[in-house]
């Protein structure tokens, strides 16, 4: 609505009074003339009625005479304001520029300045409007109000600068009044438009502060919005989140601008109770509602408007978790982004949110969790923007992270519902390779044979740019095709076919795979002067070649095979310098040293080790290579030195928990402390003795002093122990276990380690004592303990050579508690998840048992053949697997083959009798449930005549059936 402007009417009101007093009738006088001509343009004034009101104030104006002119000045500024707002902004500037040059010494000038001023702005007459305003920025009483107008004129003139300038001047150092922060506003609104991006984000927190005092809420928020936009543009990630966070909700800004408006509401009704009574009062309250009735107008068109809008939250926090993503803070955006769909769960952003969750749980290597909202966002929008690539992000995050029966299972599922995708041929070729990583190599040979034919060399499949995958995946799949039958030991096969790929793309990308790959083949058919022949010119063809070390391993493999160990040693020592992976760098540095150690150059396997931490001095292996040192020293005679050895790098590694071959270390200082050292002698004479004389000893010589090997280890340790903190005394007491074991002390080792379970936070323990120490409270029969040290484990280890100790734990103790679900998760995830190697057959052992009682027959009965075939797991393992077959059978009312494996047992596994024991019992259930009682009679009488079974619990089992069953007992 039109801008108003009032004026102050005490001085004119006081002299009509006056001249009323004088009148006798009304009507019958100048004075009652003038005062109906003033009350009639007040009243059209106060209803609206602008042109009304201008020409009755002119009347009256034309009514006094110059010597009166001065009484009715406040005549003029209503005048003015009835100007303004009809609007006819050259009459006002002509009225407010007369009264200001006729009435100099006016009490009511300054409106006048301001009226005039507010009149040009009106007017667009910004350069004037300028000038009046400046003129009085200065006056305390309308300084912040001058300046405010000033800084709008500017930025109307698109001068920000200028009206930065000014603006800076009216907000201060501190806001304390409405004017301030409306000019904040402005102001923060003109250092967003001039990249003051720093200088826009304090003034917006300050506002914060004074958020009550603001006037327009809706345009700080949408400021703020700019701001956090251009924030996030800038990748300035944090500055970005910190404003989208000062934004108010809609709700907010609503209730805010709706109680502003009901308290403005309520200042123009007490001004409507404001009689005429006292005309300077009554006339001051008729200017102020016309004011504010102009702020309500406005405000709730503002408002409406407003409310108009959709409700801007959910685009929000979606700008906020991407700003999170974008800042590689991952998990921060999850939250948003779940948040987000939870609360507004039927916003238009939900499709690229969902989408945002699959590819931020892909870079988080979260598979599973990735898998479920791959489903979840297939299942909601199977034809969504983006769900091609989620089909193909299914399998493509699972291969990646080694989960290939599931990237498998994803591409096969994907390749089937999305058949026109445009990921197809990768995922075709990614199939393929999923498979071959699973060792399925003639499964993966026809996955690239039909991508070969869908698209041949040449051809793109369309996938081109994502993840750094797509366009032609010809020449991989031929390769593929080759070396998968190096891998099946067709070794023929395959050098043809590998030299088939070498010709065909000569310049290939896999060419030094190839030829690598070319001389293993030769290797296998032991033609081991070809091998050395072939590494040394691959050598020479490609010298910076990452897989330079693979190869000199190669060729010290092959020189070995040739008894040329002298040769083999520099092989190898290139071999783990110049190696790729950890894999190669280990193998090579050990044989390397195993082949000095057969030529007996312990000296040579000292340096070896010795360079080894001088080049590489932050490696994992660092520590297990000072044991190799330490053992050089001790095989040459120097024990002593080696003792001084590991203590010096004892001190350096003990208090860091993830060095596990610490524990290496301290298991050596206790075989070194073990056995006195003692010092080579000279051999004693011989001359003059027969026979049968005795050899004499020196007078001097005495019988040496009782060795006390734990009073040993523990001098060693002592430049340790002094100062040792709580996490070093656990692995100083795991080395006086170490010594209790070497010694068979089986009673002091148990009380050792019950004293560091008793005694040591799981905090205090590196992940080597948080298995020992779980190990031994599960043995004895404190489960709970033990999952709390396993569960610490698994949080703080992830990396751990020693993490399938925690989820084999674990899976045991939820397998006591017949919670078999979560069992076979941690068994599977020992075995797939963490790379099980010292556990490796507990776990398969406890997965084939979990999945028996889940009832899962098929897979436990392969795990259970695994187990019994693996000839290093023999014992009672392979007892416990048979004896597992045959309940696979019972329960499946198979009781003939049942029977056949419990008599392997108790047959072929005699030593391991628990199993004999269980089996006879079991077997003899099978006979009476087939209706054969007679046949589990002699069954368990043949049991009770084994003496050895006499004192196991299933004999008097055995002897209570029999006599059930009113037989004898053998």
């Amino acid at each position: 609505s039109a801008h108003r402007c009032g004026a102050s009417f005490s001085a004119l009101a006081f002299a009509l009074s006056l001249m009323n007093a004088h009148a006798q009738k009304p009507g019958e006088t100048p004075a009652d003339v003038l005062a109906a001509t003033y009350n009639e343009a007040m009243r059209a004034f106060q209803s609206g009625n602008w042109v009304e009101a201008a020409s009755g104030l002119e009347k009256l104006i034309k009514l006094v005479p110059n010597e009166g002119q001065a009484q009715i000045h406040p005549a003029y500024l209503t005048l003015g304001a009835a100007y303004y707002n009809i609007p006819n902004f050259d009459k006002a500037i002509e009225v407010f520029s007369g009264f200001i040059a006729k009435f100099p010494n006016a009490e009511r000038l300054l409106d006048a300045k301001m009226s005039l001023g507010q009149t040009y702005l009106a007017a667009k007459k910004y350069d004037e409007a300028i000038k009046s305003f400046a003129a009085l920025e200065n006056v305390a009483a309308v300084r912040e109000r001058a300046l405010g107008a000033q800084a709008l004129c500017f930025k109307l003139q698109k001068k920000p600068d200028e009206a930065i300038r000014v603006l800076e001047k009216l907000v201060g150092a501190d806001i304390k009044s409405t004017p301030q922060a409306n000019g904040a506003v402005m102001l923060v609104e003109l250092y967003v438009e001039k990249n003051e991006t720093a200088k826009a984000s304090a003034l917006l927190e300050k506002l914060q502060a004074r958020i009550a005092i603001i006037d327009n809420l809706v345009t700080l928020n949408t400021v703020a919005m700019k701001l956090a936009d251009g924030f996030a543009d800038k990748k300035m990630y944090g500055e970005a989140i910190s404003c989208y966070r000062l934004i108010r909700s809609r709700d907010e800004v609503i209730r805010f601008q709706t109680d502003r408006i009901a308290k403005i509401e309520r200042r123009i009704d007490y001004n409507s109770k404001v009689g005429p009574a006292d005309p300077a009062i009554y006339v001051k309250a008729q200017q102020e509602n016309n004011q504010l009735k102009a702020v309500v107008e406005d405000s709730k068109a503002l408002l409406a408007d407003f409310s108009k809008l959709p409700d801007y939250a959910a685009p929000m926090m979606f700008r906020v978790a991407r700003c999170w993503n974008e800042w590689d803070k991952k998990w921060e955006a999850l939250v948003v982004y779940k948040r987000l769909l939870l609360k507004y769960p039927k916003a238009e952003e939900r499709e690229p949110v969902m989408f945002d969750i699959v590819a931020t749980l892909g870079d988080l290597n979260r598979i599973k969790s990735t898998q479920l909202a791959c489903d979840a966002y297939l299942k909601e929008f199977p034809n969504g923007e983006n769900a091609g690539t989620v089909g193909y992000m299914s399998g493509a995050v699972a291969l990646q992270a080694g989960d290939y029966v599931g990237a498998e299972s994803f591409f096969m599922t994907m390749l089937v519902k999305q058949p026109k995708s445009t990921y197809r041929g990768t995922m075709m070729y990614l199939l393929g390779n999923a498979k071959f990583a699973q060792g399925r190599y003639d499964d993966a040979n026809a996955e690239y044979e039909k991508y070969l034919q869908a698209f041949p060399e040449g051809t793109t499949d369309g996938a081109a740019g994502l993840f750094g995958i797509g366009g032609s995946h010809a020449e991989e799949c031929t390769f593929r095709l080759a070396v998968s039958q190096v891998f099946l030991g067709n070794y023929e096969k395959g050098l043809e076919r590998l030299k088939a790929y070498v010709e065909k793309y000569p310049k290939g990308y896999f060419v030094p795979d190839a030829k690598y790959r070319i001389a293993i083949c030769y290797y296998a058919a032991s033609q081991y002067d070809d091998v050395v022949a072939q590494c040394e010119a691959w050598a020479k063809e490609f010298p910076d070649d990452q897989m330079d070390g693979e190869v000199h391993a190669l060729l010290g493999d092959a020189l070995t095979a040739l008894g040329r160990r002298e040769l083999a040693v520099p092989a190898y020592v290139r071999a783990y310098k110049k190696a790729g992976t950890d894999e190669v760098l280990n193998y090579s540095l050990f044989e390397a040293s195993k082949q000095m150690q057969k030529l007996g150059r312990w000296d040579d396997v000292g340096k070896l080790f010795t360079e080894f931490v001088a080049e590489k001095p932050d490696h994992p292996a660092v520590v297990a290579a000072m044991y190799w040192i330490a053992k050089a020293r001790a095989k040459e005679g120097r024990g002593d030195e080696a003792k001084v050895l590991l203590v010096d790098n004892l001190k350096k590694y003990i208090a860091e928990p993830k060095r596990e071959a610490v524990e290496q270390l301290l298991s050596q200082m206790a075989q070194l402390c073990s056995k006195r050292v003692r010092p080579p002698t000279a051999a004693p004479a011989t001359e003059g003795l027969t026979a049968d004389a005795p050899l004499a000893l020196p007078a001097d010589a005495t019988e040496p002093a009782a060795y006390d090997p734990f009073a040993e280890l523990e001098k060693q340790l002592k430049p340790i122990a002094d100062t040792a903190t709580p996490a070093i005394q656990a692995r100083l007491m795991y080395a006086q276990a170490e010594m209790a074991t070497i010694k068979k002390q089986d009673a002091r080792r148990e009380k050792i380690l019950r004293e560091m379970a008793d005694r040591f936070k799981a905090e205090e323990l590196s992940p080597v004592l948080l298995a020992l120490v779980g190990d031994f409270l599960l043995e004895h029969g404190e489960p709970d303990r033990a999952a709390k040290l396993f569960d610490f484990m698994r949080e703080n280890y992830p990396k751990s050579d020693h993490l399938d100790v925690a989820y084999v734990g674990l899976g045991e103790i939820a397998f006591s508690k017949k919670e078999y679900e979560k069992a076979l998760k941690l068994f599977t995830d020992a075995l797939d998840s963490v790379s099980a190697s010292t556990m490796m057959k507990e776990a398969t052992i406890g997965k084939a048992q979990t999945l028996l009682e889940l009832g899962k027959y098929d897979e436990s009965k392969k795990l259970f053949e695994q187990v019994a075939s693996i000839r290093e797991w023999r014992g009672d393992a392979t007892a416990l697997a048979v004896f597992s077959l045959g309940e696979i059978e019972a329960r499946q009312n198979r009781f003939p083959e049942a029977i056949a494996f419990y008599r392997r047992v108790f047959v072929a596994y005699q030593k391991y009798l628990p199993w004999v024991a269980k089996s006879y019992l079991k077997a003899a259930d099978s006979f009476e449930k087939m209706g054969k009682r007679q046949d589990a009679i002699a069954n368990l009488q043949d049991m009770l005549r084994n003496e050895k079974l006499r004192t196991l619990p299933e004999s008097n089992q055995a002897r209570k059936r029999l006599e059930e069953w009113g037989a004898n007992q053998g």
